[in-house]
């Protein structure tokens, strides 16, 4: 096997003493991903699959059938496995116990340089996997967000709709009804259009009541219509007053000179007139608010833009910040940007990957930091400065830290202080590649109550947006 090819015949023969040939049926597992080691395993026939956790799903990240593949925990770099390895198909292995490969290590047995390779190898082998799953992962949490904040406008608009088409009907019915009493009475036909714009008006200029001011007006609304023997005073005047209409503009509505009189035809045409338009008025907001949503989406993907180019990165920010509205639900953010700020030349798209992945840490400790019963969401301050020809930015967060003993391997591939399958390991090492790739640096400094995130980027000198 390549592992123990340079051994010599002493050393291969303590190794026979110590080691194991297995025979294994498909599907045990021989290392368990966050587990402590279970023995170094070495294929002489058959199949290991290697297999890892990403944000919650179970995914194959490679597999090995060469004589020799190797699947263990190396003894004083980890404490528990970072992947599972179990077996393809019916395969015989060489078990070797931990302790015997610790020894090796300790007494210059040379399998270092062959499993310093095989790391590596391994790790360029299915990091580049284990990454594009983690972008899925990311991707995946964004959607689950966007679809909760479509959902809402969406269903909202569809409500509305569903109303108004129920009204027009309604509303048809009222202006013959209105129209036949004119004639009756003597008058000509009402000038409908003219109360119409009458009732857009009253809609164009209103304004914000308070709930004690709301209740005041509805209650003279509802005079107004009881007066003119309208059925429903009450339900009619929370419809008018919803329109923006006042007790002032009801009563010049219901004073119109073209009805002949009719006031109660005239009140039972205004109230579903005015409550037509208000729920169109509601579909159009929430419609809009859908087509807001999709043009961030566009903007935050760098969707028709050439890869690399000007960036301002208060624009990705705020792009970033509504893509990820619904993980900072309850959360306080706080912007803190310049007027002015020199651009950045590289991909927009990939400097959101970074922001992204900063806001889901932080979004993280906040909730972990306020879970329990203390009151509050807590808070995200995202802020952006220059600085000796660099743009700064800062993502902080009030969480409880990042604990002492952690710190150093932050930035390590494949490490996490997540729940196993809730985080790859990956995600601040990607963004670490993507902002030294732009030729800057990310760095963060935690305590109790405050961790900051900075990344520092080169500005183009003399251009400002």
């Amino acid at each position: 096997m390549p592992m123990f090819e340079r051994l010599d015949d002493g050393q291969r023969r303590w190794l026979a003493e110590r080691a194991e040939l297995t025979d294994l049926p498909a599907g045990v597992e021989l290392v368990v991903e966050d587990h402590p080691p279970s023995g170094f395993w070495f294929l002489v026939d058959g199949e290991i699959e290697i297999r890892r956790r990403i944000g919650g799903v179970d995914v194959r990240v490679g597999s090995g059938d060469e004589l020799g593949a190797w699947v263990g925990t190396i003894p004083y770099v980890q404490d528990t496995s970072l992947l599972t390895g179990l077996l393809a198909r019916p395969s015989r292995l060489l078990r070797v116990p931990d302790e015997a490969i610790a020894y090796m290590l300790d007494n210059g047995f040379p399998i270092a340089p062959h499993l310093l390779r095989g790391v590596t190898a391994g790790t360029q082998r299915f990091g580049a996997r284990v990454a594009e799953r983690e972008r899925l992962a990311s991707l995946g949490r964004l959607s689950a967000g966007l679809a909760h904040e479509l959902n809402n406008p969406a269903s909202a608009a569809g409500r509305a709709v569903g109303q108004a088409k129920a009204l027009v009907p309604v509303v048809e019915s009222a202006a013959v009804a209105l129209t036949a009493a004119v004639r009756a009475a003597g008058g000509s036909e009402p000038d409908l259009a003219a109360l119409a714009a009458k009732i857009e008006v009253g809609r164009a200029e209103r304004r914000q009541l308070s709930g004690l001011r709301r209740s005041e007006v509805e209650d003279a609304v509802a005079e107004e219509l009881a007066a003119v023997g309208y059925d429903d005073p009450d339900g009619g005047a929370a419809a008018l007053v919803d329109a923006g209409l006042d007790p002032g503009c009801v009563a010049e509505l219901l004073a119109d000179g073209s009805v002949a009189g009719e006031r109660a035809a005239l009140a039972a045409w205004v109230v579903p007139r005015a409550e037509l338009t208000t729920l169109l008025d509601e579909a159009a907001e929430s419609t809009g608010r859908i087509s807001g949503i999709v043009a961030k989406v566009k903007e935050y993907s760098y969707r028709d833009r050439a890869p690399i180019g000007d960036v301002d990165v208060r624009r990705g920010l705020d792009d970033t910040l509504a893509m990820c509205r619904a993980d900072l639900e309850g959360i306080a953010v706080v912007r803190d940007y310049p007027d002015e700020l020199p651009v950045v030349v590289g991909s927009g798209g990939e400097l959101n990957q970074v922001w992204t992945n900063l806001l889901d840490n932080a979004a993280d400790a906040v909730q972990a930091g306020h879970a329990v019963g203390d009151g509050g969401g807590g808070r995200i301050t995202v802020a952006v400065s220059v600085d000796d020809g660099e743009v700064v930015v800062t993502v902080e967060d009030d969480g409880p830290g990042i604990p002492a003993d952690v710190q150093s391997r932050l930035f390590e591939p494949f490490f996490t202080t997540k729940p196993v399958g809730q985080g790859t390991g990956l995600g601040l090492e990607i963004a670490r590649r993507i902002v030294e790739a732009h030729r800057g640096t990310l760095a963060f400094t935690s305590e109790p109550g405050r961790t900051r995130f900075t990344v520092r980027l080169p500005a183009e000198a003399g251009r400002v947006t």
